[in-house]
């Protein structure tokens, strides 16, 4: 079966505060979505934008289930709950790049030859804008790879999109319309090619002090350090090793660093 290009759905933002972080989203001004909960002790609020990019702004609300659910887990798997709460012990920020899925057994079977694990499914309670509540569900394909420890990746297929997506929740007042670019810092950016190029779908293309991979319209960087100043200026890598470092929006009036500084996974 030939898989398609993959598109990116979302990125995920680890933080200690949810509300803190909620905050300042909405001082930064963004709409965001109200609180939701998993059943393995993470909670969530989302950043929804029109243009079908969002960002998951995500905490460890309740960390004895993290444990107890880990233990219920395939073997193999990929635990969601354990993998952010590890982040969390050394930093907040940018911890996993989503791309979307239509199949999720398809992704799956691709991901098996560059570091798969067992696929999860599951559904939650989302507050709708006025104040109802309803189901969705989605099913997730992660991929991984030893050379990027402090980086997560899976695919999602929402089956409810009609329901997660609502224009209440994508008008923002900053003029924010989409995710453009996703940026990770990498000392090799070759070093992760092979495996980049199979998660997305897409061969790589060199640019200035890393790679470039195309998102359907969007675009993931993998640059050397020294090269984030020159895409979010005044700002430097703080970390060793391959991280997400941040993200470019578009349409929005808020500048790289105020979003940077959010999104920046810097050492505790």
């Amino acid at each position: 079966m030939t898989i398609p290009p993959r598109t990116l759905d979302h990125i995920v933002l680890t933080v200690r505060d949810l509300e803190a972080a909620k905050n300042r989203f909405e001082a930064l001004g963004f709409t965001v979505t109200p609180k939701a909960q998993h059943l393995w002790g993470t909670a969530n609020r989302v950043v929804q934008l029109p243009g079908g990019s969002f960002i998951e702004i995500i905490t460890v609300e309740r960390p004895e289930l993290v444990e107890s659910f880990g233990r219920g887990l395939p073997s193999g798997a990929l635990d969601f709950g354990a993998f952010n709460q590890n982040y969390l012990a050394e930093r907040e920020g940018f911890s996993m790049l989503v791309l979307t899925g239509q199949d999720c057994a398809a992704d799956k079977a691709d991901f098996a030859t560059i570091g798969g694990h067992p696929a999860f499914e599951f559904e939650r309670q989302t507050t709708l804008p006025d104040g109802s509540a309803a189901k969705v569900a989605f099913s997730l394909a992660f991929a991984s790879d030893p050379a990027l420890p402090n980086c997560g990746f899976f695919t999602c297929h929402n089956h409810f999109p009609d329901v997660f997506w609502k224009p209440a929740f994508q008008s923002h007042a900053n003029g924010a319309t989409d995710i453009a670019r996703v940026v990770m810092a990498a000392p090799n950016p070759a070093q992760h090619e092979a495996f980049l190029a199979h998660f997305t779908g897409q061969p790589a293309s060199p640019i200035e002090g890393g790679l470039r991979f195309p998102l359907v319209g969007r675009e993931l960087l993998v640059v050397e350090p020294d090269r984030i100043n020159d895409l979010f200026p005044g700002h430097s890598v703080k970390h060793d090793g391959a991280h997400f470092v941040g993200i470019q929006i578009m349409g929005s009036s808020v500048v790289d660093e105020d979003l940077f500084g959010m999104l920046l996974a810097t050492a505790r």
